[in-house]
C-alpha cells in the first residue's frame, strides 16, 4: 500500500549564495525525514499483497470516517493511500482514500478524492501514490510599468492587467507604494520580469516582505533578496526569473529596484505565478 512519504521541497541553488544555506539545511533535515517513512513503506511493502477486495456498501462521497471490511493480515499501515475501485465500472465509479485506522478486518478511512457516484457494494483496492494537491491556474501578469511609489521610492508600479486568474495572487498598486503582489496561498512560484535600464549600474530583483523600501535592492537584508540583477549597463532591457520560491499566504511581493529603470519605456512586464501547492 502506499505510505505518506513527504516530498523534497528545498531547492538549493548555487547562484543564489543568500539562500543556499538555508536550503541545504532544509535538505538536510527533510532527508532525516523521509528516512523513517521509507523504513515503514519497505516494511510495508514486505509484509504481503497489498490489493484486496469487499462487499461493504460503501457510497461514493467525501464523508470521513468510512468503514470497509477487508481481509486480515494485509499491509495496511494508517496515514496510507488507497484506491476503491467499483468492481462493475472501475474507471467510472472510484474513491482515493486516506486509511485512518487498520485492525483485524475493519478498516477505517477517509476519501480524499472521488470519481462517479452512488453506493456500491464490490469493491477493488489496491495501493495508491499520495494525491499531489490540485495547483490550479493562478497567475498575474502585468505590463507597462508606471515608474517607482512617491513613498516607497524604489519600488516598481505596474498600471495593466494582461492576465489575473486563480485566487492565490492578488496585485494592489498605489502611487505611494507603487504595486505590491500579496501571496494568498502556501506554495511555491515563479516570479519573472522585464526591465529596461536608464543609467549603467541599475541594480533590479525581486523582494519579499522588504521594510526597506527607499532602499537599492542591492544592499537591502539579504533574506529579504530572492532574485537580483546587478549593474545592468545603460539601456540595456534584462529579464530576470525567480523559479520555484517557497512563499506563504500573506508575503508581499515587489519589483524592487535602485530607481534606475527607463521610465519613458513601458515594454516592461512582471508576471507571478503558482506553480506548485505545499
Amino acid at each position: 500500500m502506499a505510505l505518506p512519504v513527504d516530498l523534497i521541497t528545498a531547492d538549493p541553488d548555487i547562484n543564489s549564495p543568500s539562500t543556499i544555506e538555508a536550503e541545504l539545511d532544509l535538505y538536510v533535515t527533510q532527508v532525516k525525514a523521509m528516512i523513517p517513512q521509507l523504513n515503514a513503506a519497505l516494511t510495508a511493502l514486505n509484509l504481503n499483497d497489498l490489493s484486496d477486495t469487499s462487499t461493504s456498501s460503501i457510497s461514493i462521497d467525501l464523508t470521513p470516517g468510512k468503514t470497509a471490511t477487508v481481509t486480515a493480515s494485509k499491509g495496511f499501515v494508517a496515514g496510507g493511500y488507497l484506491i476503491f475501485a467499483d468492481a462493475a465500472a472501475p474507471t467510472t465509479n472510484s474513491m482515493v482514500v486516506q486509511i485512518v485506522s487498520y485492525s483485524g478486518t475493519t478498516l477505517t478511512f477517509d476519501p480524499v478524492t472521488t470519481n462517479g457516484s452512488g453506493t456500491k457494494t464490490s469493491w477493488a483496492i489496491s495501493f495508491h501514490a499520495r494525491p499531489e494537491p490540485a495547483v490550479g491556474d493562478h497567475e498575474i501578469y502585468m505590463t507597462t510599468p508606471i515608474g517607482f511609489g512617491s513613498t516607497d521610492l524604489n519600488i516598481r508600479g505596474y498600471s495593466v492587467t494582461q492576465r489575473s486568474v486563480g485566487t492565490a495572487i492578488t496585485h494592489a498598486y498605489t502611487a505611494a507604494n507603487g504595486s505590491i503582489f500579496t501571496i494568498v496561498d502556501n506554495g511555491k512560484y515563479t516570479v519573472e520580469l522585464v526591465d529596461a535600464a536608464s543609467g549603467s549600474n541599475q541594480n533590479i530583483g525581486v523582494s519579499v516582505n522588504s521594510t526597506e523600501l527607499t532602499t537599492n535592492i542591492k544592499i537591502i537584508t539579504a533574506a529579504d533578496r530572492f532574485a537580483l540583477l546587478n549593474n545592468i549597463s545603460t539601456t540595456e532591457t534584462s529579464y530576470l526569473a525567480a523559479n520555484n520560491i517557497n512563499l506563504t499566504a500573506g508575503d508581499k511581493v515587489r519589483v524592487h529596484t535602485n530607481r534606475l529603470s527607463n521610465t519613458a519605456d513601458v515594454t516592461g512586464w512582471v508576471r507571478i505565478v503558482k506553480t506548485q501547492s505545499l
